[in-house]
């Protein structure tokens, strides 16, 4: 089976899967059925393991299903097996449980005792998925137990063989959670995950692995050990490859930042809670969006009730004030980052109370460098409403000319050149006096 790297770059996947697809349009079905559909296979699962999309796998699913059609399980078993495996995936992919199943169920039944234990077991650990995915958590575990078992006893396993067991070990342990089963047996599973796991390989799994850690560590009441377990899960997951996980990682470090209590911890879970929520989409993740707008919400009136007379804002930049430059330059980008989408005006007063606040405090210019550096990442309509409520809070600060000088002063050395002229340009227009 044809299997490409996720490690190769993106020029490289793209050559061979150009590769695969010359090979296949070569072949004439009429004259050699048999390599046409085995090369329809090979482009097939090319095309599966490099589809960043749903819609995308529309093309290798017609291909693996040319494929079974010529390889019959009556004319050859293993290669009709062996085509359903990832068909069997490519189906799972597209929310269809029920078309994955029968053939997973299928591709089980035809490797066992025909290919090598490490392919079967593979295919087993497949099918442990689907099941649970399909209600029927009992039976998957009886298939995960056997992948697992039978994965453990291959002797001087290849990286395909040690990643197989990983995914073993990470399915099974997904199933005995769905299960209710018992801490140690779950963690045993999952620390399996990361103990078997090297350099940049099974991201998902370890990211999983690490939040599935955390989320029993914080049910333990052991927040110190959950955070970490959670930082590491958000880190893998990262926002842009793994969005809905990431917050998922995010709003469960927020819940256990709000349990510990402390205005610091709660200014902690204030961002860990609003960064989740600008990730929730209203339409595709409703629940999880309400349990973290509920949660959000308690530590809204926690804070207020702690620190009366200080908004939102100024324990944003609080948290910030007490941070190094590396946490506020991330704090910052995520926080403009969600400002980003909202609705003009609401994004525009939403950086209005955070410029009154960032004024306020001593630490104004030192944050301003970071301000400046953040909001260059960002479309010049962000950077606009920023410079025109900076000018709007400044006009207010008794301090203004002291403070203008500080901006002065920062503008001029973090910024040069044309992102210089931009920003003074800027600022002026909102009537900033330049001292």
């Amino acid at each position: 089976m044809t299997s490409l790297n996720s490690s190769d770059s993106g020029e490289s996947l793209a050559a061979k899967v150009a590769e695969l697809r010359a090979k296949f349009d070569s072949i004439d079905p009429t004259i050699d059925r048999d390599a046409w559909a085995f090369a329809a296979f090979r482009l097939g699962t090319a095309l599966a393991e490099t589809a960043g999309s749903i819609g995308a796998l529309g093309e290798p699913i017609r291909l693996l299903r040319e494929a079974l059609r010529v390889f019959s399980e009556g004319r050859a078993p293993v290669e009709h097996g062996r085509v359903a495996t990832v068909l069997g995936t490519c189906l799972r992919r597209t929310g269809d449980v029920y078309g994955a199943l029968t053939t997973m169920e299928a591709a089980s039944r035809l490797l066992k005792g025909r290919v090598p234990d490490a392919e079967y077991a593979a295919a087993e650990s497949n099918l442990a998925t689907v099941l649970m995915e399909s209600g029927d958590s009992h039976s998957a575990l009886d298939h995960a137990d056997v992948a697992v078992e039978m994965l453990s006893k291959v002797a001087n396993p290849s990286d395909t063989e040690r990643r197989a067991l990983i995914a073993a070990y990470f399915n099974r342990g997904l199933i005995r959670q769905s299960l209710g089963g018992d801490a140690k047996s779950v963690l045993s599973d999952f620390n399996a995950v990361l103990d078997l796991s090297l350099g940049d390989d099974a991201v998902m799994q370890r990211g999983m692995a690490h939040h599935a850690v955390g989320v029993f560590h914080k049910a333990a009441q052991d927040y110190t050990s959950a955070l970490s377990e959670l930082s590491l899960a958000a880190d893998l997951l990262s926002p842009k490859t793994f969005p809905m996980q990431h917050a998922i990682c995010r709003f469960n470090a927020g819940i256990t930042y709000e349990a510990l209590g402390t205005v610091a911890d709660l200014r902690k879970a204030l961002r860990e809670l609003s960064v989740a929520l600008s990730i929730f989409d209203q339409r595709l993740h409703a629940d999880q969006r309400r349990l973290a707008m509920n949660a959000r919400t308690r530590v809204v009136e926690a804070l207020i009730s702690a620190c009366p007379g200080m908004t939102i804002s100024d324990h944003q930049i609080r948290m910030l004030s007490d941070s190094d430059s590396e946490g506020q330059f991330g704090q910052l980008r995520e926080l403009f980052g969600g400002l980003e989408p909202l609705p003009r005006d609401v994004r525009s007063g939403a950086i209005l109370d955070l410029m009154d606040s960032l004024v306020e405090v001593p630490e104004y210019k030192q944050l301003m460098h970071v301000v400046l550096r953040v909001l260059m990442e960002f479309p010049d309509a962000m950077l606009s409403d920023a410079m025109s409520a900076l000018v709007a809070a400044l006009d207010e600060h008794p301090n203004k000319l002291e403070r203008s000088r500080d901006l002065d002063d920062v503008v001029h050395t973090v910024l040069h050149g044309p992102q210089r002229v931009r920003v003074r340009d800027m600022l002026e227009f909102f009537g900033w006096e330049r001292p």
